[in-house]
């Protein structure tokens, strides 16, 4: 996530769709210092930044993420898509994405240091997880019968 050049306009159209007036130039400077970043990352983690096809040349076309919340986090796989590292359930090997779009629900308000904790957390699990280990709290013993009935007591014996 980054802060373009902010000079791009909105306006609607003949049929009311949002029509978008931006040239990324202005902002290249920004992907480019992001692109490193996510190489960097990816490197220190043991693996390698796989860039989306349609940035490439010729293309050159940006994507819009979903909205936040669309790939919500659990703690169980049969819940949702990730859990609290955000690592998808089910692969042998964790996948990991670049944005950090899983929260435990959808914000109702401007989400900008929500994203940026989840993705600290997370590169903070892709570069130390080896030596932090598991920190998860043991599960929970089951819960001791509220009524036990001595043998003769239930007719037995």
């Amino acid at each position: 996530m980054g802060t373009d050049a902010g000079d791009g306009v909105m306006s609607l159209d003949d049929r009311g769709d949002i029509d978008l007036d931006w040239d990324p130039a202005g902002s290249m400077e920004m992907f480019l210092e992001m692109e490193q970043g996510f190489q960097e990352l990816s490197e220190a983690a043991g693996g390698h930044d796989l860039r989306s096809l349609l940035w490439q040349w010729p293309f050159r076309r940006l994507l819009t993420a979903h909205p936040l919340g669309g790939c919500v986090m659990s703690d169980r796989a049969d819940d949702d898509v990730v859990n609290d590292r955000g690592e998808v359930w089910g692969p042998p090997r964790p996948v990991r994405g670049r944005r950090r779009d899983h929260p435990p629900a959808r914000s109702r308000v401007n989400p900008s240091m929500t994203i940026t904790a989840l993705s600290e957390r997370v590169a903070q699990w892709m570069v130390h997880g080896r030596e932090l280990g598991d920190r998860r709290p043991a599960a929970r013993p089951a819960p001791a019968a509220a009524l036990q009935l001595a043998p003769d007591a239930a007719g037995v014996g």
